[in-house]
């Protein structure tokens, strides 16, 4: 489950510049109740990423883009649901490093409104969080 908020800048007629909001969520669980453990990773990367418009038309707009930025607030959450007989809860947080690129296709409604599509590839990185 992730959730993204964006700004876009133009500053050339093919570029623009980007700065992007993200929450990431992932969870998982391990073994079967009562005795299960759960999984739970939450990080909020904060980025700035170059876009670059590689082919338009009146109705269709295809970018390429890449960027990087922090990796904040990256929290591990373990809990261990019979502990003894108590559920024991285990948690983490630090900074780190995110890092994206791909591209994107853009159906345009409007020449400011469009509906987008992205294929990317990221890398999140979060040391020591224990």
């Amino acid at each position: 489950m992730s959730g993204v908020t964006e700004v876009r800048f133009p500053v050339a007629r093919s570029l623009s510049l980007e700065l992007e909001l993200q929450r990431l969520r992932a969870t998982n669980v391990a073994g079967v109740a009562p005795n299960d453990t759960r999984f739970e990773i939450t990080a909020y990367p904060i980025s700035v990423s170059l876009f670059y418009t590689a082919y338009t038309q009146r109705w269709v707009r295809a970018n390429l883009f890449a960027g990087g930025g922090i990796l904040s607030s990256a929290i591990s959450k373990i809990e261990f649901s019979d502990f003894g007989g108590t559920a024991l809860n285990v948690s983490g947080q630090k900074n780190g490093s995110y890092f994206h690129g791909g591209a994107e296709l853009e159906l345009l409604l409007h020449p400011r409104v469009a509906i987008a599509g992205r294929a990317m590839g990221r890398s999140a990185k979060a040391e020591k969080v224990w």
